[in-house]
C-alpha cells in the first residue's frame, strides 16, 4: 500500500517535471527565434542599405518591416505560452487535492518488507480422529434356576371303556374275605418282593389323599399279615389274566414291582389282588394313585393264588 502511494506521488512529480521542461524548451526556442530573427533582419538591412547616407524617413520604415514580421511570431508564441500556462494552472488545481491527500501518507516510514507473493491458502484443520467406541462388556449369563422336580404324570386313561361287569364290581363290593387259617397261610405266601420294587412303589406314593383307613380283619394288624390292593373284579377266572395284561400295557407305572394274586370271593366273583405292601398306609397310598387314574382300588389283605 505504501509503495502504491509513493508511486502515485512520483508520477505526479514526473508530470510536473515534463511540463516544466516542455515550457523551458518553448521559451528557449522563442528566445532563439527572436534572436536569430533580429540578426537576420539587421544583416539584411545592412546588405540592402546604400553606401551613401539614406534619408531619415526610410530608416523607420525599414525598422518597422522586420519588426512587424517578428511581432506576429512573438504574438503567436505568447498565445501558445499563455495556453500552456492556463493548462498548467488547471492541472495544478486538479492535482492539489490529490497531493494534499497523498502528503500525509508520504510522510509515513517505508515498510521494511512487503510481500508480493500470492497468498497461500491456509491449511485446513485436520478432523479430530473419532474416538474408538468400545463395545459394552457382555452381561454375565444369569444363573440357571434350579429345575423343579417333575410332577408325576397321571397315567393315561384306558382307550376302551371297561366291561360292565368290572364297573359293577366296585359298586357292590362284598366285605373282604376272611383270612385263611394260619396253617395254610405260610404255604400260600409268595416270596418277598425285591427291594427295587419297593423303592419304586415308595416313589409313586406322593400327595396321598387323607382317606379313612380301610376296615381290615383283626388278624391284619398283628404283624404277620401283608397288605395288598384289590384292583379289579371279574365273573370268570379266565378274565383275570387279560385284566392284568391291560394294567401292564396301559398302567405299567402303577403296577411296577407288584405281584398279582387271585381270590374267589363269597359272591362267586374273582378278585385281582396286587401287592404286597409293608403296612396299610402304603396300600392306601397306592390306591390313591390308582383312583387318580380312574381305576378301581381298595386296600385289603395280600392273599390268594398266583395267576
Amino acid at each position: 500500500m505504501a509503495r502504491r502511494r509513493f508511486g502515485g506521488r512520483n508520477a505526479i512529480r514526473s508530470v510536473f517535471s515534463i511540463l516544466w521542461i516542455a515550457l523551458g524548451c518553448l521559451s528557449a526556442f522563442y528566445l532563439f527565434t527572436l534572436f536569430t530573427g533580429q540578426t537576420a533582419a539587421v544583416s539584411r538591412t545592412a546588405a540592402t542599405a546604400p553606401s551613401g547616407p539614406a534619408p531619415a524617413a526610410q530608416a523607420p520604415a525599414a525598422a518597422v518591416a522586420p519588426s512587424g514580421t517578428s511581432s506576429a511570431d512573438v504574438s503567436a508564441l505568447q498565445g501558445n505560452i499563455q495556453q500552456l500556462s492556463q493548462q498548467l494552472a488547471a492541472l495544478d488545481g486538479r492535482l492539489r487535492p490529490i497531493e494534499s491527500f497523498i502528503g500525509p501518507a508520504a510522510k509515513l516510514p517505508p515498510s521494511n518488507s512487503v510481500s508480493t507473493s500470492m497468498p497461500t491458502a491456509e491449511p485446513k484443520p485436520q478432523p479430530a480422529p473419532k474416538p474408538v467406541v468400545q463395545p459394552p462388556p457382555p452381561k454375565p449369563a444369569p444363573a440357571p434356576e434350579p429345575a423343579a422336580a417333575p410332577a408325576p404324570k397321571p397315567e393315561p386313561q384306558a382307550a376302551a371303556a371297561p366291561k360292565p361287569q368290572q364297573q359293577a364290581a366296585p359298586v357292590a363290593a362284598p366285605p373282604p374275605a376272611a383270612p385263611p387259617p394260619a396253617s395254610s397261610a405260610p404255604a400260600a405266601a409268595p416270596p418277598a418282593p425285591e427291594p427295587a420294587a419297593q423303592a419304586e412303589v415308595a416313589e409313586e406314593q406322593v400327595d396321598v389323599a387323607a382317606i379313612d383307613p380301610v376296615a381290615l380283619p383283626p388278624a391284619a394288624n398283628d404283624g404277620s399279615t401283608r397288605y395288598g390292593i384289590e384292583i379289579g373284579s371279574v365273573a370268570s377266572r379266565d378274565e383275570l389274566r387279560p385284566l392284568w395284561r391291560e394294567y401292564l400295557t396301559k398302567h405299567a407305572a402303577l403296577v411296577a414291582g407288584l405281584q398279582p394274586r387271585r381270590v374267589h370271593a363269597p359272591d362267586n366273583k374273582w378278585r385281582l389282588i396286587a401287592g404286597p405292601f409293608a403296612n396299610a398306609q402304603d396300600a392306601e397310598g397306592a390306591c390313591s394313585l390308582f383312583k387318580r387314574a380312574n381305576r378301581p382300588c381298595a386296600a385289603t389283605v395280600y392273599a390268594g393264588d398266583a395267576l
